[in-house]
């Protein structure tokens, strides 16, 4: 039977514990001091114990999941009021790995969208002994992104579908981005054409009648000294097979956040067909104008008695020979 302290005893232990006191009072307020931040926080954190039970939770947590009392509670019973572990599990990966983890996650009861962070927590040993999981709400935010991703793809459709070939070229003068329509215009594939400028000397770009066209009056060109679209360009260049294309070319430049100039974006069009089917109406319509021209001088006109009133050249050449011709 263990001897009961002396009184002596007892007042040696009252004196230590008057001395520490005053030190247990700033830990205390510490932890107060602590617990009012951790609960001003927007994020709400909570600390998981290795058998997925929550041990802690700031103010921010309680609020943002009124369900009652969390500590004690597993985490996926308490925040998706799911009796199975959430899959993927943040926290289940911060155990296995050691290593902080961090996941968007959807939550069907509270049909909300969290960024979810999961931290280990470890002992002076190394161990882990438990997990920090911080949780933000990103509602608002998800349904931006994904409002975003809608309207990115359905961009992405139309262009890949564009009967007119898309191109856009970077700020240095490179291209970026080419559609279908585009390999089939350039006689290339996207790869091949990512590779090359937009003044790249394969490209052996012309003008209309086939003389060297100047660097500064390329539309990448225009575009970025004017900042205006151009519309309207047109020059040649040449398939890696040797085939001649003429394209007609609208360009307009683009800017980044603090205006300044970011690139161009162009659509493109092989124009080669039309370009002949031009010169062979304007050489058709020539010569009708000649034939017409030539049908015109044999055209003439004359009064009820015969007089003419009008000849054309061929008449007058010969208005020795016609009876009661044009006088002299």
């Amino acid at each position: 039977m263990a001897e009961k302290p002396t009184y002596e005893e007892l007042e040696r232990r009252v004196q230590e514990l008057e001395k520490i006191e005053p030190e247990l009072e700033v830990i205390k307020a510490d932890k107060q001091r602590l617990e009012m931040i951790l609960s001003s926080l927007d994020t709400g954190l909570s600390l998981i114990n290795p058998d997925y039970t929550i041990s802690w939770v700031n103010d921010t947590i309680r609020s943002i999941f009124p369900n009652g009392d969390p500590v004690g509670k597993t985490c996926h019973r308490f925040f998706e009021s799911s009796e199975h572990m959430c899959d993927p599990c943040p926290t289940f990966e911060a155990y296995k790995s050691g290593r902080i983890q961090k996941i968007d996650k959807y939550n069907p009861s509270k049909d909300k969208w969290y960024s979810i962070i999961s931290q280990p927590v470890k002992d002076e040993a190394g161990q882990i002994v438990s997990a920090l999981e911080a949780v933000t709400e990103i509602t608002e935010r998800k349904t931006y992104e994904q409002q975003i991703l809608k309207e990115k793809n359905l961009l992405q459709q139309v262009m890949e579908t564009s009967p007119v070939g898309i191109t856009m070229v970077d700020e240095k003068g490179n291209i970026s981005m080419a559609n279908a329509r585009a390999e089939e215009i350039l006689g290339l594939e996207r790869s091949d054409i990512y590779k090359r400028r937009h003044n790249d000397q394969e490209w052996q770009i012309k003008d209309v009648q086939g003389n060297e066209y100047p660097d500064d009056q390329l539309p990448f060109e225009l575009v970025k000294k004017s900042g205006n679209p151009v519309f309207g360009i047109k020059h040649s260049l040449v398939w890696p097979d040797g085939k001649k294309v003429l394209l007609s070319i609208n360009a307009n430049p683009l800017f980044d956040s603090d205006g300044d100039f970011n690139g161009m974006i162009s659509a493109i069009e092989d124009v080669t067909e039309r370009r002949k089917a031009e010169e062979t109406l304007r050489k058709k319509t020539q010569l009708l104008e000649k034939i017409s021209d030539n049908m015109f001088d044999m055209v003439s006109m004359s009064d009820l008695e015969g007089t003419y009133t009008f000849a054309g050249k061929s008449i007058k050449r010969n208005q020795g020979n016609v009876p009661g011709g044009l006088g002299s």
